[in-house]
């Protein structure tokens, strides 16, 4: 008589097939992870971008005495030349001054931030601190539009 072992090698099919579909998922998440962070590193806080916020940060508290770390402040002088020209060789869409609680529990009833820089505020750790926040156009230094996302972020205590 002959033992029938079918039922044992299906068993084990899919013991193995639900061990390896277990690994490639477990990859998968883990891939996904480490390029999204990968993405973020040339989206949030460049080098070129926190070099930009600093010179941006002297500008206003050289140029201007009101205190912005009280509630949310956009920042845009508009008649000012000098103003103009920075934010424009420097590829500035908006910059954001104020308190990052403030900050944090406003952007999203602010029409004048964008959602992206909605995520970026979000994905600020500092708590209670003055910050200046600023968005970039398209291309910061030698980061290109079409390896990454169309702006870059940076922040620095004000």
């Amino acid at each position: 008589m002959k033992k029938n072992n079918k039922g044992f090698m299906l068993a084990e099919v899919f013991i193995v097939s639900s061990f390896v579909l277990g690994v490639l998922v477990y990859m998968f998440i883990q891939t996904n992870s480490i390029m999204r962070n990968f993405n973020r590193s040339f989206s949030y806080n460049t080098v070129s971008g926190l070099y930009i916020t600093n010179e941006v940060a002297k500008y206003i508290k050289k140029n201007d005495t009101n205190n912005y770390c009280t509630g949310v402040n956009i920042i845009d002088y508009k008649d000012n030349n000098t103003w103009n020209n920075l934010k424009k060789s420097s590829n500035i869409n908006t910059v954001i001054i104020g308190n990052l609680n403030d900050i944090k529990a406003n952007a999203t009833s602010n029409t004048e931030i964008s959602p992206k820089a909605q995520d970026f505020i979000k994905f600020l750790e500092e708590k209670d601190k003055c910050v200046i926040i600023i968005e970039f156009n398209n291309k910061i230094g030698s980061i290109d539009s079409k390896q990454v996302d169309n702006y870059t972020y940076a922040s620095l205590n004000f």
